[in-house]
């Protein structure tokens, strides 16, 4: 599967092997971004609205996080990162936090894992950058 977003809030998922439109979604708000977990069964849209939509691609049912700006999987896929105004939560595969990391600055513009997964890499609007080590 592929999936695209778009300004209007409309979510677009295809079948590559088939050729195919499997997907039509409006959401309530501009698509900003997009990530997949590492199997295919979960899908993050971020919005203008700074909220997050986790989809269960099984069911395209979504669970909904609000103070959102950014969203990155873990390696192993486990593990989602979602980047706020001051902080970064990390959700488990069940979408409950399991953590909250305090930003003295923010924005959190971008999040990137490192491949290992021993570190996480959040950018800020301001131009910093910050280097969360996971434990």
């Amino acid at each position: 599967l592929i999936a695209f977003g778009d300004v209007e809030g409309v979510l677009r998922v295809w079948d590559l092997e088939h050729r195919k439109l499997t997907q039509t979604i409006t959401t309530p708000s501009p698509i900003v971004s997009l990530c997949w977990d590492g199997d295919g069964k979960r899908l993050v849209t971020t919005h203008t609205n700074r909220s997050a939509m986790i989809w269960d691609t099984g069911s395209w049912n979504a669970q909904v996080e609000f103070g959102t700006t950014a969203a990155a999987f873990a390696p192993d896929g486990k593990t989602l990162a979602l980047g706020g105004v001051h902080e970064v939560r990390l959700l488990g595969s069940k979408g409950a936090t399991t953590r909250t990391i305090a930003l003295k600055k923010g924005p959190v513009s971008a999040l990137a894992w490192r491949p290992d997964g021993r570190a996480l890499a959040v950018g800020c609007l301001d131009g910093s950058v910050h280097v969360v080590p996971m434990h």
